[in-house]
């Protein structure tokens, strides 16, 4: 069984982005995945300290991801491990949708 980490992120203030090389065409936010739909992550808009929380907890640029449970929270599996997200207003992440599994 993996190990399930919350994430609540609300802040106001500077923003920052990662984008992943060579983006694919399609990009879409991650709450718009499906459950069980695989992606990978493109691009990381937001505060500098919220992306770089998020890569400490294994959501970075270029990582496979799968929607466990899509909604607010939701829940992804991310390197065999799953990752409870909420996202605020003030912070997006998109991804190049894949297969479902």
């Amino acid at each position: 069984m993996g190990v399930l980490l919350t994430l609540s992120l609300n802040c106001e203030t500077k923003n920052a982005a990662m984008i992943a090389p060579g983006i694919p065409e399609t990009v879409l936010p991650l709450e718009l995945l499906k459950a069980n739909e695989q992606a990978s992550v493109v691009e990381l808009i937001g505060d500098e300290q919220q992306i770089h929380r998020l890569a400490e907890m294994g959501l970075r640029v270029g990582v496979a991801i799968r929607m466990l449970r899509p909604g607010a929270p939701c829940v992804l599996a991310i390197d065999g491990k799953r990752l409870s997200l909420r996202l605020g207003a003030d912070l997006e992440v998109l991804v190049a949708s894949g297969h479902s599994c």
